[in-house]
């Protein structure tokens, strides 16, 4: 047997591991539900008698749950990211921008809260995730001063707008009600100096408790 010695990296995150514990981040495979872009997944319960059970869920969209946005989801200007043309993300065969290069060795970092919802609450200033609240980059700097919170290079920043809570809290007609294809949300600032700020910052990903992480 051969016996590999090694050295775990100077790394800010592992520094930080105090009790070790384990929280799953993954929103439910039905939600947000009802969804006014994809059909709800359905379980079916399948029974092979004496032998075995199985299950199925059908259909599996995948703007349900937790997700990745894949750098072929979203085309402006008739293009691509890297200006890659449309006729190859649409070829069936093609890989080109796929989110599977992503998944063979996954992504691990340190995670870091700006707790937006919160910080605005304690402030005397709350917001209604339902309704179009737009993030700042400065708000995100108070917000990260507030928590004494330094951002560092490589961090996987996760932003607490509430809506996620919010939403699950609704009644079922509420939540067809205020949850529709051109609902307002709470998110990013969806201008260039919001992905300026994040560029500046070195975040290794970016992540949000909306839709689609900008309002």
């Amino acid at each position: 047997d051969t016996v590999m010695d090694f050295a775990l990296p100077d790394d800010e995150g592992i520094r930080e591991v105090v009790l070790g514990e384990v929280h799953s981040l993954n929103w439910d495979v039905t939600e947000p539900s009802p969804n006014p872009h994809r059909p709800c997944p359905v379980r079916t319960h399948i029974v092979a008698p004496g032998i075995a059970r199985d299950d199925s869920l059908s259909p599996f969209p995948l703007q349900y749950s937790s997700q990745w946005d894949g750098l072929r989801h979203v085309e402006t200007g008739g293009r691509f990211y890297n200006d890659t043309d449309p006729a190859r993300v649409d070829d069936p065969a093609s890989t080109t921008l796929g989110i599977q290069l992503w998944a063979e060795r996954g992504i691990v970092g340190r995670g870091v809260l700006l707790d937006v919802a919160g910080h605005q609450a304690a402030k005397g200033t709350p917001f209604d995730p339902g309704s179009r609240f737009e993030i700042t980059t400065a708000l995100l700097d108070e917000v990260a001063a507030a928590q004494g919170t330094t951002i560092e290079r490589g961090d996987i920043l996760l932003i607490r707008t509430g809506w996620a809570g919010w939403f699950q809290k609704l009644s079922p007609a509420e939540r067809k009600r205020r949850f529709q294809a051109d609902s307002p949300q709470a998110g990013l600032e969806p201008v260039e100096a919001s992905a300026a700020w994040l560029w500046d910052k070195h975040v290794a990903a970016v992540a949000a408790d909306n839709v689609a992480l900008e309002s």
